[in-house]
């Protein structure tokens, strides 16, 4: 891993699987898992110790690209991840003058085990395959390739990093180019 990330120390929770990402230090807290009252919950529980950390500590919320665009029967997952977004942005606000960052990353299509799940709901509703469908959305990408798990850990510990130290209130779309509005 490149030097500039030796600092962070974060963990990650998306698509139902928790990465221990291999960037130490004691800056960065991240998003937690469910619904958005319990990451909501979980943030405030985070609060005084990134506060004692002072000014640096950055918080990154992993979204999802359903935010932008939700599937056919995800549109109640769509709706709990756009507010996760307007979320971020009302406690960037908040949590500014403390010197304390807040980010979102939300991710397209990333190939994972949850996203498989997902994937496998649309291809059942549509008579298709998981092959078929997953076929699909790599090729309506831009770039031509599903995302993986690293191409969204990097983003967030950019964003956490002290490379990224004038960056708060933003939502990075990693996507390829494919969600609209990006």
């Amino acid at each position: 891993m490149p030097s500039f990330y030796a600092d962070l120390n974060f963990r990650s929770r998306t698509s139902g699987q928790t990465v221990q990402n291999h960037y130490r230090g004691p800056r960065v807290q991240n998003r937690s898992s469910a619904t958005p009252r319990l990451r909501r919950q979980a943030g405030r529980r985070q609060l005084p110790a990134l506060r004692e950390a002072g000014p640096g500590s950055a918080i990154v919320n992993i979204s999802s690209g359903a935010a932008l665009t939700a599937p056919p029967l995800l549109a109640h997952y769509g709706a709990a991840e756009a507010a996760l977004n307007a979320y971020g942005k009302a406690l960037a606000t908040e949590l500014a003058p403390a010197g304390i960052r807040v980010t979102t990353v939300v991710p397209g299509t990333v190939l994972t085990p949850g996203a498989d799940a997902i994937r496998q709901d649309i291809a059942d509703a549509r008579g298709a395959s998981l092959a078929e469908t997953t076929a699909d959305v790599v090729a309506a990408n831009p770039l031509g390739r599903p995302g993986d798990p690293c191409d969204v850990a990097e983003a967030a510990a950019h964003l956490a990093s002290d490379r990224a130290q004038r960056v708060t209130g933003v939502t990075l779309t990693v996507d390829g180019g494919q969600l609209p509005g990006t």
